[in-house]
């Protein structure tokens, strides 16, 4: 991958953002920094660090932000008049 480290620095006379260049390449981020890591220690580069923060949902946030929170769908499963059994709203709910 040096080669096409060099080839992206020599194309656009830098890399803005590792994170955008190893998406593109369809590269592991981690293998991308390495690869940086190595050509700056022969001096083939300089690096000028930036620092990111991103923010991605557990299993648990997904299943939050595509079927409502816990309280909301046991909201929604006990009927409006009558009620509902603790039994018949497990079944109805299974883990939540």
């Amino acid at each position: 991958y040096e080669q096409v480290v060099l080839s992206a620095i020599a194309k656009d006379g830098c890399i803005e953002d590792t994170w955008d260049l190893a998406a593109t390449l369809g590269i592991d981020h981690q293998i991308l920094v390495g690869v940086i890591k190595s050509l700056l220690v022969d001096r083939f580069v300089c690096e000028e660090p930036i620092s990111t923060s991103y923010w991605t949902l557990t299993a648990e946030g997904e299943q939050v932000a595509s079927r409502g929170s816990h309280e909301f769908q046991v909201l929604n499963a006990v009927p409006a008049e009558g009620g509902i059994s603790l039994t018949e709203l497990q079944s109805a709910l299974g883990d939540v």
